[in-house]
């Protein structure tokens, strides 16, 4: 994406010597798509996901009132968040426990870890964030322990994602260009990176697309209508 032509984009993802030239017919829908992930990992998108998850809700009750579910590993207290247990600079995250729409972990030093922890039931889905802001060098841990057949869509901003045992996991997972995979493991439903590297380039992973999965992430997934300023191609595309 030729930030001459796009002054959003991020020019250090982009090599002006040999540049790809995509057909004509995908020219469209490629822009579309990066344009789409600018505005997912904006600040100012993250920051929105930030102050939902502030809020406190019904849907995460600890007595005696609505709290909300943002943890952050640099607080001096943290909210009663039901799902999620800590251990010093550790948390754990139980997917067949969770009860908020949308869980956010903090984490801007770099020193936190989290376990997801999968369900071997469905229920309603929900969005997890781990945001870390420490820079390259510091990534936050994140680990994926056994199956999980409930919905989930994944936010991770500078993290090192790794999977233990070939687990199979229900959801989407998105990928910021800071964010790394490790391990083995099959997923239903969505995943996809942004950013000039392969994050998988360490993983076996299979990936199945499920329409039903899709389905149920759909009223969490964000909205984007964005319009190309690379170029006035308007292709008729294929769905």
């Amino acid at each position: 994406n030729n930030p001459a032509n796009d002054a959003t984009a991020y020019p250090d993802l982009f090599n002006p010597v040999g540049a790809e030239q995509l057909p004509y017919q995908y020219r469209n829908a490629a822009s579309f798509t990066w344009n789409a992930y600018e505005y997912v990992w904006s600040t100012a998108y993250q920051d929105q996901l930030i102050s939902a998850a502030e809020q406190p809700t019904s849907a995460n009750q600890p007595s005696p009132a609505p709290q909300g579910s943002v943890y952050d590993f640099s607080a001096a207290q943290e909210p009663v968040i039901t799902g999620v247990t800590a251990s010093g600079n550790a948390i754990t995250i139980d997917c067949s426990q969770v009860t908020a729409p949308i869980i956010e972990v903090v984490d801007s030093e770099g020193i936190g870890a989290v376990t997801i922890l999968g369900s071997s039931s469905t229920g309603l889905p929900f969005v997890l964030v781990v945001r870390n802001t420490a820079g390259s060098g510091n990534q936050t841990p994140v680990t994926f322990s056994g199956n999980n057949l409930r919905p989930v869509l994944y936010y991770f901003e500078n993290a090192s994602v790794a999977f233990s045992s070939t687990p199979q996991v229900l959801g989407g997972l998105l990928l910021d260009p800071t964010s790394s995979v490790t391990g083995s493991f099959i997923w239903y439903g969505h995943v996809s990176f942004y950013g000039p590297a392969n994050p998988f380039a360490s993983a076996v992973a299979t990936v199945n697309d499920s329409p039903a999965v899709k389905t149920a992430l759909e009223d969490l997934a964000p909205r984007v209508l964005l319009v190309s300023t690379n170029s006035p191609y308007t292709p008729s595309l294929s769905p």
